[in-house]
């Protein structure tokens, strides 16, 4: 299994986007937005997603939450927002998609370039454009992936359960037990500052999985747990993540 790897600072919420096409109640702007649930949605079922980053950046993840798709093709270049001249995913399922992608490292480019293809309308919930940091090492066995249900159960007084129902999220929980001190101070680090608990970071606890939307998580940290110091150049961090939905 690969280490995991973790996306804090999103260039598409500074990007300008352009859509092929957008419901006037769910305009493009709304991938933008950091629930997963406020939602672009298209008016067909082929649709094409532009960002222009303002300059060359690079990165090496691409991932559209929520997407309502069945086929995606993900394209980069540095000059031309219709071509792939720096990466091409070529058509692919979506998930083999967003894994081909990450696999290609590091791309420098300005432009990203999302096909997205569907037997019913289109749609998508927040688009992510980042690097993606990996673990030297992997988190420690006995990591945990769960649902919270929120919702209200209440009886009445003749003995009848009484049901309000709220959408269910999940919350994944690791222990990273032997940090280097560049991991320690660098990334890990930035993201308890930058981040802190009030802005989304991608998780991706299993980079090679064949089923990319269920083994990674797009949300908050629920707790800024120090990083502790187990040797001279060895530490260690606890990190939970719930979903934004």
């Amino acid at each position: 299994m690969a280490t995991a790897r973790i996306g804090y600072l999103n260039l598409a919420d500074a990007a300008q986007l352009a859509v092929s096409s957008q419901n006037l109640l769910a305009p493009v702007a709304r991938l933008q937005d950091p629930h997963v649930g406020v939602r672009w949605q298209g008016t067909s079922g082929a649709e094409w997603i532009v960002a222009d980053l303002g300059a060359i950046r690079t990165f090496d993840a691409v991932r559209l939450m929520g997407l309502t798709a069945d086929t995606i093709r993900i394209r980069c270049s540095t000059t031309d927002p219709t071509a792939g001249d720096v990466a091409d995913s070529g058509v692919q399922p979506v998930d083999q998609a967003f894994l081909t992608f990450t696999e290609l490292r590091r791309v420098t480019a300005r432009f990203v370039r999302v096909d997205v293809t569907s037997t019913t309308i289109c749609s998508g919930g927040r688009l992510f454009i980042g690097a993606l940091e990996t673990f030297g090492i992997n988190f420690a066995w006995g990591w945990t992936r769960k649902w919270v249900d929120p919702s209200d159960r209440k009886k009445t007084e003749g003995g009848q359960t009484v049901i309000n129902r709220r959408q269910r999220y999940r919350i994944f929980a690791v222990s990273f037990e032997a940090l280097t001190d560049a991991e320690a101070n660098g990334f890990t680090d930035d993201i308890d500052r930058i981040n802190g608990l009030t802005d989304d970071v991608l998780f991706v606890p299993v980079p090679d999985s064949s089923n990319l939307e269920r083994d990674s998580i797009w949300g908050l940290i629920t707790d800024l747990s120090p990083v502790a110091q187990q040797f001279l150049d060895r530490w260690t961090k606890q990190l939970s993540i719930e979903q934004r939905l």
